[in-house]
């Protein structure tokens, strides 16, 4: 991954999170007002239900009836104090309001107080709750006032646990994230640290390889008329081993530098039937050490590609080396091209021990080796494959693999038949 992308995941993942903070703000402010109103109803309710219940004791009033006909009738004669009391309380509770209140009658025009109980004050911080008493009272506008004092905390009571609840999930995933955002950096420069002591260990081997690979080849000249064969053999083994040693440093190499973005990829066209004789026919005279048996099934009409000759060829090797590594002392090896839409595949099949199915998924990531137990016949770094992937991608090709355990394993290589230009990894 480079660095332009991580760092375009990381925005991306911060204005995800500023957008889930933003949007339960908003989500959280809106069940805030409808919390508000849902007291603001149930407040007026309870004004209502006062109301009628003094309304219909007013109606049944035999005090009040003998006032109405002597046409002699006050408004406390109406209105019972020590009953409003007791429905309010009453009212109150039955929704839910509180029982800290304070009320009183007000007299509308003037808002001159008439009477009041538990310190009910003309101006509070906050409105409230009025309905006017014309039902009981026509000589004046006057109407019942009823203030609650604790109005905002039983509000905030409502809908506190949600607010906390999403505060603590906001809290977390932002801090989840700084962390994880400050260790994957972390990371990442153990890794680039680490890059750099393999890079410059492997160029350091280079030069003791060169020296030896030099070294065994005179000393094989000199006991090729040698009849002690078993002191002419040892030569042959230190450059068979060092050029083996020299591969896999080549490959070390060769993955650092793309994990660098070092590797330039020259496309030119050219014959990928040529390339597979070639490549294949180098290889098992330089490496083969078994009896391979190998086939060719060139069913390609076209096998004219535009790609990265050398990449293409060490592709070929890598599977063809895995091909040989993997199977037994007798390896069959086929080699397959075809045209396939708009592309040239070339598969790589041997009769092997196969590849889990579990496993198939991850045999494209860079050190990872098929589990094994106990048996490490089959020496490697778990480079091949991941390499192969990376340069496939690299030409905007696909990959696939097929593999039954005890039967086999086949590579499947497709690359577009199109041009492209010069790019990098």
């Amino acid at each position: 991954m480079t660095h332009r992308t991580l760092l375009s995941i990381i925005i991306v993942a911060a204005i995800s999170l500023l957008g889930i903070f933003l949007t339960q703000t908003y989500w959280l402010r809106k069940t805030l007002n409808v919390t508000q109103r849902q007291f603001d109803h149930r407040a007026n309710q309870m004004l209502s239900d006062v109301v009628a219940e003094m309304k219909t004791f007013a109606d049944t009033s035999v005090h009040i009836i003998g006032h109405v006909e002597n046409n002699n009738l006050e408004l406390f004669d109406v209105i019972d104090t020590i009953l409003l009391r007791s429905l309010v309380q009453k009212y109150s509770d039955y929704h839910q309001l509180g029982n800290e209140f304070a009320y009183a009658l007000v007299v509308t025009p003037t808002n001159e107080i008439v009477y009041t109980a538990n310190g009910f004050e003309a101006r509070f911080e906050e409105p409230a709750y009025k309905l006017c008493l014309s039902c009981l009272w026509h000589k004046e506008y006057i109407h019942l006032s009823v203030y609650y004092f604790q109005r905002g905390r039983n509000i905030a009571g409502e809908f506190i646990v949600w607010m906390v609840l999403s505060a603590f999930f906001i809290v977390t995933a932002s801090a989840s994230f700084i962390i994880v955002v400050f260790n994957f950096y972390q990371q990442k420069k153990l890794a680039e640290i680490k890059n750099d002591f393999i890079n410059n260990m492997t160029h350091e081997l280079k030069t003791p390889i060169s020296t030896i690979s030099v070294t065994s080849e005179i000393l094989i000249n000199a006991y090729k008329q040698d009849k002690n064969d078993r002191m002419a053999r040892y030569p042959k083994i230190i450059f068979e081993e060092n050029q083996r040693m020299r591969k896999l440093v080549e490959k070390v190499l060769n993955i650092s530098s793309m994990e660098r973005g070092q590797i330039k990829i020259e496309k030119e066209e050219f014959d990928m039937h040529k390339l597979i004789y070639k490549a294949v026919e180098v290889y098992c005279v330089e490496a083969c050490t078994k009896n391979v048996r190998l086939d060719y099934d060139f069913l390609a009409q076209n096998a004219h590609v535009f790609a990265d000759p050398m990449h293409l060829r060490n592709i070929l090797n890598n599977l063809v080396d895995n091909a040989v590594k993997y199977s037994g002392e007798n390896t069959s090896m086929k080699i397959t091209t075809k045209n396939t839409g708009d592309y040239f595949m070339f598969s790589v099949s041997d009769n092997g021990i196969g590849i889990p199915k579990e496993a198939l998924g991850k045999v494209y990531e860079k050190f990872y080796r098929v589990p094994s137990g106990n048996v490490h016949n089959v020496k490697g770094f778990g480079l091949g494959l991941f390499y192969v992937k990376t340069m496939v991608d690299a030409h905007n090709g696909k990959i696939e693999i097929s593999s039954t355990i005890n039967k086999g394993t086949t590579v499947s290589i497709f690359l577009p038949q199109q041009t492209f230009y010069n790019t990098y990894v």
